[in-house]
């Protein structure tokens, strides 16, 4: 909090940033991005790769959608694509420039994936300015609460069958242009039917949940019972896994619910797994 908030002079933040994103909040985004190329300029090295080239060309070539062999260097021009991008364009354009800037970063390392350091930056400027998204395994999705951004990046983290459920339900949940929701819950629902395949032999969910206390998993049979309703609930004939069943019958909430709520299962179940080995 500032000091003009703080003496009351001006009224403090409390609306979420979810389908907007104010000049003040852009500034800081485009303050970081900069203050990110100035860092890997003073760290270079004499004869090392040029970092801030690497991640401009890859914006070139991937944000901006541009041939790469027109690339005009890193000269000023690019920056200010870069630049305009975060500052003037619609805002869901400008989260995506800040999410392919940091695939660029890793780029830039040798990383096909987005740097840990530059997810924890930004969520950090998105926590403290409301924005409504956060970077989960290298994805923007529109999750606010950082218990959240822990359950699914923990799930994720495990590996497996169930983080590639996961994984694909955060790709579909990112997605704002053609957003699918109803294939979010298909694939967090799927995330626990294969953790719970591993741990009892069993590939549909129901019957996983039933043996469960069988292999020797000690879980109340009121949690299992619960799971066995909200698996019910997706596999009926008017549930979400039904071939039949149309996006927009769900909407963002309800799939995140079900991304968020499942990654905690898939999280308790490897709990219970590791204290019962």
């Amino acid at each position: 909090m500032g000091f003009r908030e703080r003496m009351g002079l001006v009224d403090p933040r409390t609306v979420i940033q979810v389908d907007d994103l104010d000049a003040q909040t852009r500034l800081v985004l485009w303050n970081t991005v900069h203050r990110l190329f100035e860092n890997l300029d003073a760290a270079r090295v004499y004869g090392e790769v040029d970092k801030v080239d690497v991640m401009l060309r890859f914006f070139w070539r991937n944000d901006l959608e541009q041939p790469n062999d027109e690339y005009p260097g890193r000269g000023t021009s690019v920056m200010g694509l870069v630049k305009r991008r975060i500052l003037g364009d619609e805002w869901s354009v400008a989260l995506e420039a800040i999410e392919n800037l940091g695939m660029a970063f890793g780029v830039a390392f040798g990383k096909e994936e987005v740097p840990e350091e530059y997810q924890k930056l930004m969520n950090h400027r998105f926590e403290h300015y409301l924005v409504g998204y956060r970077f989960t395994s290298g994805v923007l999705v529109p999750v606010s609460d950082d218990s959240e951004v822990s359950e699914i990046e923990g799930a994720v983290s495990e590996g497996g069958a169930p983080a590639v459920h996961l994984q694909r339900a955060l790709q579909l949940l990112s997605n704002r242009d053609a957003p699918q929701y109803a294939n979010v819950v298909h694939e967090a629902i799927h995330a626990v039917e294969a953790k719970i395949a591993t741990l009892t032999g069993k590939n549909v969910l129901s019957d996983g949940l039933k043996e469960l206390a069988a292999a020797g998993y000690s879980i109340h049979p009121a949690l299992t019972g619960g799971w066995t309703k909200l698996y019910g609930y997706t596999s009926d004939a008017g549930g979400i896994r039904h071939a039949l069943i149309r996006d927009e019958e769900i909407d963002e909430p309800l799939a995140l619910y079900f991304l968020v709520s499942c990654s905690a299962f898939v999280n308790f179940l490897s709990k219970v797994d590791s204290a019962k080995s």
